[in-house]
């Protein structure tokens, strides 16, 4: 197989990241298709994608059969034949993982890469609960990618939260840690902690979260976990 140029790759892992993280912050009883598609259409750079955008609003609207996909929105390697397909297949089957990524599979040509990303917009949508058990269990090298995975989601968080410990300020060995283990990955729910806090606050934990102090290093962790209270 000839390897994809770096170009060509560029521009579709670009436009094809720009719907998975709005994927990833839907939630799947809230996705309104046309609006999901709508505001993709604004944000698309070159006259050509926006075209190919529109038309999937257009198919979505009245439906449209195989021929139409891939004759009117690709089933190629270019960004502009493969990624406004991989979106139309994710909106067309919203909340079914396992049918995205059988239909484009099937829809021949660069159907590897099509399926692929469909699938990774619809599994930013449902999140690991929503991808049929059966084939996690056949995963090749599951664990290694669950591990990849969460590391990522944790560099974001604590992108996100600025980098430094929340008790001390350090930047050494800080990561991010949930608040509450039953409270969702939203990024209110964690704090940045360096390895020394993180054992200090294990070791505290029960009085830590039982009531607010008011000073010392712990000022800035009580009001994060309390503010909701």
């Amino acid at each position: 197989m000839t390897p994809m140029p770096p170009s060509r790759a560029m521009a579709m892992a670009t436009r094809d990241s720009g719907a998975v993280a709005m994927a990833a912050v839907t939630d799947p009883s809230e996705l309104d298709r046309l609006e999901f598609i709508s505001a993709l259409r604004g944000d698309a750079t070159s006259d050509v994608y926006a075209g190919k955008l529109a038309k999937v609003e257009e198919f979505l609207r009245e439906g449209a059969t195989r021929g139409q996909i891939i004759s009117e929105l690709g089933n190629g390697s270019e960004a502009f034949n493969s990624v406004p397909t991989a979106i139309y297949l994710f909106l067309a089957n919203a909340g079914d993982f396992q049918r995205t990524v059988v239909e484009a599979a099937s829809l021949g040509g660069d159907a590897d890469t099509i399926a692929s990303m469909s699938g990774g917009i619809a599994g930013a949508l449902l999140g690991s609960s929503g991808l049929p058990a059966g084939w996690l269990e056949r995963l090749e090298r599951r664990t290694e990618l669950e591990r990849l995975a969460s590391d990522l989601f944790f560099l974001h968080v604590r992108r996100t939260l600025g980098g430094r410990c929340e008790m001390c300020f350090s930047e050494e060995s800080v990561w991010a840690y949930k608040l509450d283990e039953a409270g969702g990955n939203d990024i209110s729910n964690f704090i940045l902690l360096c390895r020394s806090c993180r054992s200090e606050m294990e070791r505290e934990k029960e009085g830590l979260f039982a009531r607010p102090r008011k000073h010392g290093k712990y000022r800035a962790v009580y009001r994060k976990a309390h503010k909701r209270a």
